[in-house]
């Protein structure tokens, strides 16, 4: 085999284990940082929907003992580990307005949607979230 050939080959084997090592590397890097951009997403999220709330002069008091009231009426028993404001919808008309909360509990994930009807906080939606597959998986 000629030795112009051998260095060819082996110039083109270093250039292609480069690339590799750099796709995994890059790789491992997005995921070890997908989890705290996902999370500090949320805690964005979360901030911005209390703090809209409280502009427009909803009592958050008021929202989350509503939210409790329907999720003690609709699921009784369950416990709820974490609840947190995720979104205020606004809309024209207080019969309109929505607040949709992320709801944690022994059970798993869900979503409550508050609406109001004449001035009170009543239950619109109470979904399960899908369960995300584990980080990695």
């Amino acid at each position: 085999m000629p030795v112009g050939l051998v260095v060819v080959i082996v110039v083109l084997a270093v250039i292609l284990a480069l690339v590799l090592v750099g796709a995994l590397g890059n790789r491992r890097h997005r995921r070890s940082h997908r989890t705290g951009f996902h999370l500090s997403l949320h805690a964005a999220n979360r901030a911005l929907a209390h703090a809209h709330a409280e502009d427009r002069g909803w009592d958050r008091g008021k929202l989350e003992e509503a939210a409790q009231r329907e999720l003690a009426e609709y699921r009784p028993g369950e416990t709820v580990v974490e609840l947190h404001l995720l979104q205020i919808l606004d809309r024209p008309g207080v019969e309109a307005d929505r607040a949709v909360f992320g709801v944690r509990s022994e059970t798993g994930e869900s979503r409550l949607t508050l609406g109001r009807r004449e001035q009170e906080w009543v239950l619109v939606e109470l979904t399960q979230e899908p369960r995300r597959p584990a980080a990695g998986a």
